[in-house]
């Protein structure tokens, strides 16, 4: 079995969706869509670190023939984790059912599997890659700025992700002024973050490299 396939398998394995006792029937279908969702969220996961994985090791990899496949598998990670972002907020109408994306760490596998794992690997294929690193930024940060006006319980995390996103745009491109619009960008969400984190010394640090 492929190491990252065995990997996805362990993962759905340790994280599985508890379904909790005694739903109201209203929830009781929300809840079976949050359950569809997480599945389509777990398979999407394997596929993506599979990919990954592939693009890491193959240093030869063809990106015309193959990349608008393979990218459409982070694309729709990235959908379905905000595909059950939305849907929990009706869930969530149940005080006493939690919130179950932090429960799960829906936000940070959306970024770490849908984004950031694959813009490293990109990253790191220079100047190649570069087409299709800006492509990635590009839907990432359309999307999560999405979710920074959506979903306000996850504030910081949007923010964060949104200057890394625009850090790494500043350093890709080609074009003076598209690269100094991207470092201001970058600063204005550190400076955001700044607000809430007075004294965060790794913000400091983003802000004084740009």
């Amino acid at each position: 079995m492929h190491p990252a396939t065995s990997a996805g398998l362990e993962r759905r394995h340790c994280i599985n969706l508890i379904r909790p006792d005694c739903l109201p029937i209203a929830l009781e279908i929300v809840w079976q869509d949050l359950r569809d969702i997480y599945d389509r969220i777990l398979a999407r996961e394997e596929r993506c670190a599979m990919i990954t994985s592939i693009l890491a090791n193959d240093l030869s990899f063809n990106y015309e023939q193959n990349w608008p496949a393979m990218f459409q598998e982070h694309r729709a990670l990235i959908y379905e984790c905000n595909n059950f972002l939305i849907k929990e907020q009706q869930y969530s109408a149940a005080p006493s059912q939690g919130k179950l994306s932090r429960k799960y760490e829906i936000v940070r596998r959306m970024w770490d599997t849908g984004v950031w794992t694959l813009a490293k690997v990109l990253y790191k294929q220079m100047p190649r890659s570069q087409p299709y690193l800006v492509e990635v930024s590009e839907y990432s940060y359309q999307m999560i700025t999405f979710l920074y006006r959506a979903d306000t319980a996850f504030y910081e995390d949007w923010c964060k992700f949104l200057a890394d996103l625009a850090v790494l745009r500043h350093y890709i491109e080609q074009d003076a002024d598209r690269s100094r619009f991207w470092r201001t960008r970058a600063a204005e969400h550190f400076s955001r973050l700044l607000e809430r984190q007075p004294g965060e010394g790794r913000l400091y640090h983003g802000l004084a490299v740009l």
